[in-house]
């Protein structure tokens, strides 16, 4: 689920440019074959070769993640665990997405988590063992439960901006 989850994110993100292009270019060639003016095939072109790199790009993002999606040992190990905004959670470990960066880390080296809230999601810098990294979820509540889990897994853990709610189980966050 995850790597469907992932390919969809940036399938979406896409989809306005994958879907507006190909109509501009329709409409300008039907303008083209009603006018003969020869500056709508130079247009046409210029958005055809738009086009062209629009979907080079998508069709990148979604190599490279099926690639970041290879190299993650038993994926689907997280069809089980629970789940934030962009990020999924097991006991031991998490794969975290943040925008289009998707990293597995572990659950048990988390030092820190500091939440802020950004447009009407929120951001939780957390710092850990093997660095720093951005987790996003929905809003302070879904914020409050993983903060909650991370202090049953980490109980020396500084949290900022944030106090934990419930009980800190995966179940909590949707498993």
């Amino acid at each position: 689920m995850p790597k469907k989850f992932y390919q969809s994110l940036i399938s979406v993100h896409y989809s306005l440019y994958l879907t507006t292009l190909p109509i501009i270019i329709f409409v300008i060639a039907f303008l083209q074959t009603r006018n003969h003016n020869p500056m709508y095939r130079y247009i046409m072109m210029v958005v055809a070769a738009i086009l062209a790199i629009v979907l080079g790009i998508y069709y990148k993002k979604k190599f490279d993640m099926s690639k970041k999606m290879k190299k993650i040992n038993n994926l689907k190990e997280y069809d089980r665990g629970g789940m934030l905004e962009r990020s999924f959670i097991l006991e031991d470990r998490m794969l975290v997405g943040y925008k289009f960066i998707v990293e597995e880390h572990p659950t048990n080296t988390i030092k820190k988590a500091s939440y802020q809230r950004v447009g009407r999601l929120g951001v939780l810098d957390i710092e850990s063992e093997e660095g720093n990294y951005k987790v996003s979820v929905l809003g302070e509540e879904e914020a409050q439960r993983f903060c909650a889990f991370l202090k049953r897994k980490n109980p020396g853990i500084v949290l900022e901006n944030i106090e934990p709610k419930g009980n800190g189980t995966l179940k909590e966050l949707g498993a």
